[in-house]
Order: structure tokens, then C-alpha cells, then sequence
């Protein structure tokens, strides 16, 4: 009996150093290192720090936010905006970022940066860029120059919101049939946060037609649109005049003869009751105009015509002719 006790306790023994022979030989793998018996902590630390720009000025760096996997930098007004920096960024120790600290990138919205953990583990950053510029606000009047008559003239653009300086802000011209661009900064001769003055010549060889034009001032652009604009003409058109022939009663399709003077020129007629305005249909020769009351016309009293010439006026201006009583239009 106490042979057997033995034997039993000389299995038991063995059993139990089996295991633990075979406990001793499991291995906790790491993604960077095999350490035999034991558990690796990997930090998973995925952040930007900080984020500077040094290029700012020479005595003052530019620091940006971190809000939400985005890199907010909030550039003033009065500062030339770069086409690249180098910014210093700061992350954890246990961790790398792409592109790397100091590395030039363009300063443009939406550059990614991706930061790395020790645990493999990444997450991306995208440069916003806040430009802390209010939005310029610009008059434009159609002016006209004659190519016969060349020389220096003056042209006023009057505003509000503009950065005073030719490195921030330049004058553009933009021909409204053709597309060419003229850059015109140069001959501003004065400018203000509210005034650009330019001293205008050279325009005797430029393209004939309507430019508009197109302002940019620091991060902001305004152009005019096609109806307040630079008219270039080779000779200035000789006057025009238009005469209502009195009390006039019509109905849609009926055409009415006015008679007038150098009027060839005219592209489009509107008429209008005070309240809405309507295309009339018409023909033209130096000295005559036809209409035709289009079909929609509202019946009623009329008492303006609006005579639409780009050669006269400019794209999308017009002169205006109004009756007086009893001289108006009945549309019955």
C-alpha cells in the first residue's frame, strides 16, 4: 500500500513539471518584440501636439489649433499669404508623422498629415486654413475710351475691404466675347482700403469691345459682371435720338413706326407699365424703328422704353425714354 502511495506521488510530481516544463515554453508575441512569459503594453498615441509655422514673421511663429483631425490656422488680413511652409510640429514620443516635422509643404487646404502609434495604429490630420479677411465690396461704373483719342485716363474704382498695395491687390480686365485677360496692376497709381485709382493708357491697341472687370485683394476675388464694364471703342458714336410718335393704341401684334437718329445700332427694346417690363420685337435702320407687341404683353398703360445697345451703352445697359401724359402707349 505504501508502495503504491509512493508511485502515485511520483506520477504526480512528474505531471506537475510537465506542465509547468510546458507553461515556460508559451511565448506572448508583440508586434515588435518576442519577450518569453510575459505581456507587452503598446501605447497607442495617435495625436498632433502642437503645430507652428516659423515662416510667419521674423520675431513671431504662427500657432495652429487641433480640433477634431483638423489643423486650424488662422491667417490675418494683413499678412501676405505664402505658397509653401515648413511647419515645426511636436507629437508623442512613441510615435512618427508623415510628412515629417520641418518638411516644406504647399499652404494650401486639405494637405494631409497621418501620425502613427507604436501600435501600428494611424490617424490623419487636414490642414483648414481660416483667412481672417472680410469680404471686399466694390462700385463699378461703365465708363467708354475712344482709341482716337489715346492718352492717360483716369478710372476709379471705389469700394470697401481692399488691401492697400500692388503685392496684395491687382486689377484685371476681362473682354466679354473673346476671354482675353489684360493685367492692368500697373498702372495703379494710388490705392486705399477704399479707393483704386488708375492711370490708364496703351488701350489704343487693345481689342475693341467690353471688358469687365476682376479685382483680387488678398485671399478675396470680385469681378463686375457683364453690365458694369470698360467700353474700348475705336471712335465715339455720333448721338442718338428716338421720338414717340404721341398717344399710340396697339394690341399684341400690332407693329408701331418711331422715327429717330442714328439708331442702327439699337440690339433690344423693352417696354414698361411701371410695374413689369417686356421684350418687344423690332427692326431698325438709321432713322426708323418698328415694334411688334409680343405676344404676352399685359394690357394696360405704358409709359417707358428701355433701348438696349451694347455699342452705345454697354453689354447689358440701356437708355431710357419715358413719355409723358398724354403721349403713352395703350395696350388694349
Amino acid at each position: 500500500m505504501k508502495s503504491m502511495k509512493r508511485l502515485v506521488a511520483a506520477m504526480s510530481c512528474v505531471i506537475i513539471c510537465t506542465v509547468m516544463m510546458v507553461s515556460c515554453k508559451k511565448e506572448y508575441e508583440d508586434k515588435f518584440n518576442i519577450i518569453p512569459g510575459d505581456t507587452v503594453i503598446v501605447k497607442d498615441d495617435r495625436m498632433i501636439e502642437t503645430f507652428s509655422i516659423p515662416e510667419f514673421s521674423a520675431d513671431t511663429v504662427l500657432k495652429a489649433s487641433i480640433v477634431n483631425g483638423e489643423i486650424l490656422v488662422y491667417w490675418p488680413n494683413y499678412k501676405a499669404v505664402p505658397d509653401s511652409i515648413s511647419p515645426q510640429i511636436t507629437i508623442p514620443n512613441t510615435a512618427t508623422i508623415t510628412p515629417a516635422s520641418g518638411t516644406k509643404i504647399p499652404f494650401q487646404q486639405g494637405v494631409t498629415y497621418t501620425v502613427k502609434a507604436q501600435s501600428g495604429r494611424t490617424s490623419a490630420f487636414k490642414l483648414s486654413i481660416i483667412f481672417q479677411q472680410p469680404n471686399i465690396l466694390l462700385n463699378f461704373l461703365t465708363l467708354f475710351l475712344y482709341q482716337v483719342n489715346p492718352g492717360e485716363n483716369t478710372i476709379n474704382i471705389r469700394g470697401d475691404g481692399i488691401l492697400p498695395g500692388t503685392n496684395e491687390t491687382k486689377v484685371f480686365l476681362i473682354h466679354n466675347t473673346s476671354g482675353n485677360t489684360i493685367d492692368v496692376t500697373k498702372y495703379i497709381n494710388n490705392i486705399t482700403t477704399n479707393n483704386i485709382r488708375l492711370a490708364l493708357n496703351g488701350f489704343e491697341t487693345w481689342e475693341v469691345g467690353d471688358y469687365q472687370y476682376k479685382i483680387t485683394s488678398g485671399v478675396r476675388t470680385v469681378t463686375s459682371g457683364y453690365n458694369k464694364v470698360l467700353c474700348i471703342r475705336k471712335e465715339a458714336q455720333p448721338g442718338m435720338a428716338v421720338y414717340w410718335p404721341g398717344t399710340v393704341t396697339a394690341k399684341v401684334g400690332d407693329v408701331i413706326t418711331m422715327t429717330g437718329e442714328n439708331i442702327s445700332f439699337i440690339d433690344s427694346i423693352m417696354i414698361s407699365n411701371g410695374t413689369t417690363v417686356y421684350k418687344v420685337h423690332h427692326t431698325a435702320t438709321t432713322n426708323e424703328i418698328k415694334i411688334t407687341i409680343a405676344n404676352g404683353t399685359s394690357i394696360g398703360t405704358y409709359k417707358q422704353l428701355f433701348l438696349y445697345s451694347r455699342e452705345r451703352y454697354g453689354t447689358g445697359n440701356y437708355g431710357q425714354l419715358t413719355f409723358t401724359e398724354p403721349n403713352t402707349l395703350e395696350i388694349k
